[in-house]
């Protein structure tokens, strides 16, 4: 009878101490969960400026070179890094791209995610003048062919006699800065006649309303090719900066 009556009281304190146990358990496990992933945003934040020094050797063969980085990887659970994408938008790309390729290639994160892969993407852009309000990141260039050094220079005077339009509506719509693709349709008589807005970043800028307007009737000088041509125009509205997006 005394044993069942110590039983009985070990179940009860038993019953009364085993919901704090697992809660302080589930607070250890949210604790160091969140220092992992503390840990991993300040890895990121470090490792990424190392992604970012390409801009500066581009620099180096070119001072005036500028462009926009889009850089892509998985962080595995044992702190490395696979399927790395970068498309680079630049004058100097192929170099720019290769850079950025090794050097987010080699990075290893200790600690890592805990149990499942983190996917990271992360859109750059770099100006030469990091001051001001309006940057053409990497050059305006026809699609689908190679062109001239003459035309493309042709093709950033007509659009650059734009730009008072262009930060005019930025100063009307205001926000933060933003970095706009688009594609433009010029016609065989040099005009810009229509335009769309591939992507913006961030997606949801009020700056998209700026895109295109501003630069329809813009003229490019000089002998063009025999059919219309669509051009890839990536600018950047406001300040210096990056744009961030994170999936798992």
């Amino acid at each position: 009878m005394r044993s069942a009556w110590i039983l009985g009281l070990v179940g009860l304190v038993g019953c009364a101490t085993a919901e704090p146990m697992a809660s302080a358990r589930t607070n250890r496990a949210e604790s160091g969960q969140l220092d992992v992933a503390g840990s991993l945003r300040r890895q990121l934040a470090g490792h990424l400026e190392r992604a970012r020094g390409c801009f500066g050797e581009a620099r180096l063969r070119d001072p005036n070179v500028s462009g926009l980085v889009r850089v892509g990887f998985t962080i595995e659970p044992d702190g490395r890094v696979n399927d790395v994408s970068v498309d680079a938008w630049s004058r100097d790309e192929e170099m720019l791209a290769a850079c950025v390729r090794s050097r987010v290639s080699s990075l290893f994160f200790d600690p890592a995610p805990p149990s499942e892969a983190v996917r990271i993407d992360r859109t750059f852009y770099f100006c030469p003048d990091e001051q001001g309000g309006l940057c053409r990141l990497g050059g305006a260039r026809p699609l689908g062919g190679e062109a001239s050094e003459d035309l493309l220079t042709r093709i950033d005077a007509g659009l650059s006699a734009r730009d008072d339009r262009l930060e005019a509506c930025a100063r009307e719509i205001g926000g933060q800065p933003a970095v706009l693709d688009v594609r433009l349709e010029v016609g065989t008589d040099g005009r810009v006649m229509a335009g769309q807005l591939r992507e913006s970043f961030p997606a949801s800028t009020g700056l998209r309303r700026c895109a295109v307007g501003p630069l329809l009737g813009a003229h490019i000088e000089g002998e063009l090719p025999d059919e219309r041509m669509q051009v890839r125009y990536v600018y950047r509205l406001g300040a210096v900066g990056d744009v961030r997006s994170a999936q798992r």
